[in-house]
């Protein structure tokens, strides 16, 4: 029996879809010359009705997306080499088209990618909507790191739907891979750092779990949370220096809080931080490590918390690398004052390093 000649799968929103359900509302307001469609599996469910679509126009771009459920099972093993437990998990796939007066005829692939981040950033509004209304505390909003590590997309010359390009995308390296055992020494390494963590009270260690989370939250595109994050990495880290030191030169822990509450952290900063550990503390000073810490983090999670500032990946990877920088520094100011403060080197050396590490295609801002 000779097998059926099948024709190749297509998006959901193809042309059949397009004359029924969009072409009037988009041709009423322009032409569209391209489509440009993505296909991605969102890490959480939303509960809409298959075939839900949601369309945004403005001026000569209309964003369309396009929404159907699925599930899968997963087992949770309960002991070793157990079968476990086989529970039901829910996803939602979404397409994001865009469609466009933009020739996308020789798109390259950082406009590819800026045009999946367009798109992924106008969902966000679609998925806040959802929060505010609804108690679902496992939405959240999405990025380049929480999307999956590769989409399919494809572009199309309109009006005749003619396929240019179509291709898997890399979106990031965050694939959940199945990981090799770390070798013994850095095991025990993470065993005595663990037990460390549980036994001390190190006043370093704050600004080390702040910049885990800070971390976390820059990869998966939270970048409003990863600047708070590590405005909270800084003041930790410069606080505790200051109260080490006023320790050592004789004030009591009450003293040194009473002294807190009554100078601004940016008063701490400016003059006694160089008091006690040296260093230019100059934010005036354009592109320094001090400035650049005060523009990038402690300016920008003011405008956050202030002024409902939005940041983009651009101002998370800023803020990001002007704290490590920060850190090297501060690490560098206190290593040439380890013999005027050997205890305070002491405590520092007893943490790990900030460190930068990580690719991904270059930032840009929405395309809009």
């Amino acid at each position: 029996m000779e097998s059926e000649s099948k024709e190749p799968r297509s998006f959901s929103i193809n042309q059949d879809f397009y004359n029924r359900e969009l072409k009037t509302i988009i041709e009423g307001k322009f032409t569209p010359a391209y489509c440009i469609i993505f296909s991605t599996v969102l890490p959480f469910q939303m509960p809409l009705k298959n075939g839900t679509t949601f369309q945004l126009i403005f001026n000569d771009k209309a964003s369309i997306y396009y929404f159907n459920k699925f599930g899968d099972m997963r087992v949770h093993p309960v002991f070793e080499e157990d079968e476990g437990i086989r529970k039901a998990v829910m996803r939602t796939r979404v397409e994001m088209a865009c469609f466009t007066n933009e020739d996308l005829s020789l798109a390259d692939t950082q406009r590819i990618f800026e045009h999946l981040i367009h798109l992924t950033n106008r969902l966000n509004c679609y998925v806040y909507s959802y929060r505010m209304q609804v108690e679902d505390i496992y939405t959240y909003c999405l990025g380049q790191g929480s999307l999956a590590s590769a989409t399919l997309f494809e572009i199309l010359k309109l009006p005749e739907w003619k396929r240019i390009k179509s291709q898997p995308l890399q979106v990031n390296k965050n694939r959940n891979p199945i990981l090799t055992n770390l070798p013994d020494n850095i095991v025990l390494d993470i065993e005595r750092l663990g037990a460390y963590i549980v036994t001390s009270n190190n006043p370093f260690l704050p600004s080390r779990k702040f910049f885990a989370e800070a971390r976390r939250y820059l990869w998966l595109s939270n970048h409003r949370e990863a600047i708070i994050y590590l405005q909270m990495t800084v003041e930790s880290l410069l606080n505790n220096i200051l109260r080490l030191c006023w320790v050592k030169n004789g004030k009591s822990e009450s003293e040194v809080d009473s002294w807190m509450l009554k100078t601004p952290f940016t008063t701490r900063f400016k003059k006694w931080i160089p008091h006690f550990i040296g260093g230019d503390w100059d934010y005036i000073k354009i592109n320094g490590v001090v400035s650049n810490w005060f523009n990038n983090v402690y300016q920008a999670r003011n405008r956050i918390l202030h002024g409902g500032f939005e940041p983009n990946i651009v101002d998370g990877k800023n803020a990001f690398e002007s704290v490590f920088a920060l850190s090297k520094y501060i690490d560098d100011l206190l290593k040439k004052k380890s013999k005027q403060l050997p205890s305070i080197w002491e405590l520092r050396s007893r943490v790990p390093d900030l460190f930068l590490y990580g690719n991904e295609l270059p930032p840009t801002a929405d395309i809009d």
